[in-house]
């Protein structure tokens, strides 16, 4: 049976895709540390996928469009820091395969 993790599992994407897999077919590595993971912290990222053999990532760091507005790059630096440490942790731990979901969100300009 596939092992796998699912990093951002309570998250937008990460929740859809958790509820999409029947529990019957895989088994999900559980969490030593649930919410209170700092995925940027590479001892972090390899408890939550030591003994994966699938690694979903879906993990990352977001904020509203106010957020974005005020400060457009600040969730590039903490997303790259998590997908690095996630990489390595997976390549320690000698995950077969990695599916990295992310996204750049971008909002034009408004008068509004």
């Amino acid at each position: 049976m596939p092992k796998w993790a699912i990093p951002g599992a309570t998250g937008f994407i990460g929740h859809v895709l958790f509820n999409a897999f029947d529990p019957e077919e895989f088994q999900l590595v559980p969490s030593k540390h649930a919410f209170l993971q700092d995925l940027r912290k590479e001892e972090e990222a390899f408890d939550l996928v030591s003994g994966a053999n699938l690694v979903y990532i879906c993990a990352g760091v977001s904020g509203g469009a106010g957020a974005i507005q005020l400060d457009p790059l600040s969730f590039v630096t903490p997303n790259l820091q998590i997908h690095l440490a996630l990489f390595e942790a997976c390549r320690r731990a000698g995950v077969g395969k990695i599916v990295a979901l992310s996204s750049t969100t971008g909002y034009p300009d408004s008068d509004q």
